[in-house]
């Protein structure tokens, strides 16, 4: 028996114009770009070309003369995109979106990233411009086409005492969505477009409407772990890190941070991320089947790496932390020399864990077939080798192999010869007294020259130097 049977009509605004964050978020997920990527093709369509507005900004909202502006810059657009012209031919340009408002921006360092007044009649844009710019005039564009309204219908069915629901949505007018696929839903979570009584129309059912039920299927399925991030969650959860935090108190302390209460700015995500990168050794990034990006995954030494931390350091915690410290500051309930004690201590407390209980992280490279130390990669003067760290270990090994595709060989199968004796400065040379590496040091006396020195200089275990001949040192003693 239908319990409950409801259909109400849902309008869809189109989606605000685009700050730095989202439109990276998009480019990822569309192009592929990088974060870095999609920042430096804005800056040379803001810098070189004059064609949109500021690129490092947070803010979606636009003043109320962009509105009146907004014929000059749909004319640009149809001149710098003619593809377009379509499109602008049909904007309402008397309505007016909630995102042009002053008052929204007030405070704010830069208003959304739109196009300029300025065409590109005479500009010969690259591939990546002319998508990046494609996305900024759409979502300018978009602000003068109607809602989408869709028809939201909801059953609740009486199955012998237990209750049973069923939704349909069904398109009534596309407004916006006609535009692009560019144009995504503000609203990340999207319901399903049809029931999955197949052919069947909920909206014709009515209050005690009966029938009988002819199947029930129970399926049992193991939970879903976590999805990996790839680029474009990443920099969703750094333009939202609160949800992370389990804490109710610090969660609404990092969200009331002025700012926002993100991890990075629309400025330096992408910088944090290119480093991140960058750690080959703690983050992978590959493809995966299921995912449109690749994915962000941490190695093994990765996640050892984040166990040796406390969980409020590898979370978002403790920015929520230290905005809580903040907002005492700014209430005068705590100094900055507090806040700067607050800090030292803690700090102090995680360097005299890490002293007492050490870093243990394996190492991921490859392993001396003769002692299993690790080997290192090394240039020599006929090019790169690969030599055992355990040189001035006890016992002593100096196992060496050739560099075959920047890994060792193994197998013999690159015949290049590893020279040390007429390797470059930065091949190991051994002090004949103890054992130890030598460095080669520019001199401080004689420009342009420079001599070489025991390790056990440093910490005055052994004071030998030698001279420098072209590169490598000679072996007999100089003072």
């Amino acid at each position: 028996m239908v319990t409950i049977a409801t259909t109400k009509s849902e309008s869809i605004a189109p989606p605000l114009p685009l700050d730095l964050g989202t439109l990276q978020m998009i480019c990822a997920k569309k192009y592929g770009y990088s974060p870095q990527d999609t920042l430096d093709i804005l800056q040379s369509l803001y810098e070189t070309h004059k064609l949109v507005s500021y690129p490092r900004t947070n803010c979606r909202y636009l003043s109320d003369e962009h509105y009146y502006q907004a014929t000059d810059i749909a004319g640009a657009i149809s001149v710098t995109m003619p593809e377009l012209s379509g499109i602008v031919a049909g904007m309402h340009k008397e309505q007016k979106h909630k995102a042009f408002n002053t008052k929204n921006i007030e405070g704010e360092a830069h208003h959304a990233i739109v196009p300029s007044i300025k065409n590109g009649a005479n500009i010969r844009l690259s591939q990546k411009e002319r998508h990046v710019y494609n996305l900024v005039a759409i979502h300018f564009l978009g602000l003068f086409y109607p809602d989408s309204v869709r028809n939201k219908t909801k059953v609740h069915f009486d199955i012998n005492g237990d209750t049973f629901t069923a939704t349909q949505s069904v398109m009534v007018n596309k407004g916006w969505e006609i535009l692009s696929k560019e144009l995504e839903k503000d609203d990340a979570e999207e319901e399903a477009e049809s029931c999955e009584l197949t052919g069947f129309d909920l909206s014709t059912l009515k209050f005690n409407d009966t029938g009988k039920c002819l199947l029930s299927e129970i399926d049992k399925k193991p939970t879903k772990p976590p999805k990996y991030f790839t680029t474009s969650t990443l920099i969703a959860a750094m333009k939202n890190p609160g949800k992370f935090i389990h804490d109710p108190v610090l969660r609404k302390a990092l969200e009331e941070k002025e700012g926002g209460g993100t991890l990075g700015t629309e400025a330096t995500r992408a910088g944090i991320l290119e480093k991140l990168a960058a750690n080959t050794g703690l983050v992978v990034i590959e493809k995966m089947k299921g995912y449109s990006e690749p994915v962000w995954k941490t190695t093994k030494q990765g996640q050892e790496l984040c166990a040796t931390f406390p969980a409020e350091i590898t979370q978002p915690d403790i920015s929520a932390i230290w905005a809580e410290k903040q907002a005492l500051i700014k209430n005068g309930q705590m100094t900055i020399e507090e806040f700067i004690d607050f800090n030292d201590n803690y700090i102090y407390v995680q360097i005299k864990n890490l002293h007492s209980n050490g870093l243990n992280i394996s190492t991921n490279a490859p392993i001396c077939p003769d002692c299993k130390r690790p080997l290192r990669k090394v240039k020599g003067a006929n090019g790169e080798f690969w030599a055992c760290t355990g040189y001035r270990e006890t016992p002593q090994c100096k196992k060496t192999l050739p560099d075959l595709n920047g890994l060792p060989d193994f197998n013999g199968k690159n015949k290049t010869k590893v020279d040390t004796k007429k390797s470059s400065s930065n091949t190991l040379h051994i002090c004949p007294k103890c054992n130890k590496s030598l460095k080669r040091i520019k001199s401080k006396k004689k420009e342009g020259e420079f001599y070489w020195a025991c390790e056990g200089v440093f910490d005055k275990s052994c004071v030998t130097f030698f001279s420098d001949v072209q590169g490598l040192p000679q072996l007999k003693l100089s003072k």
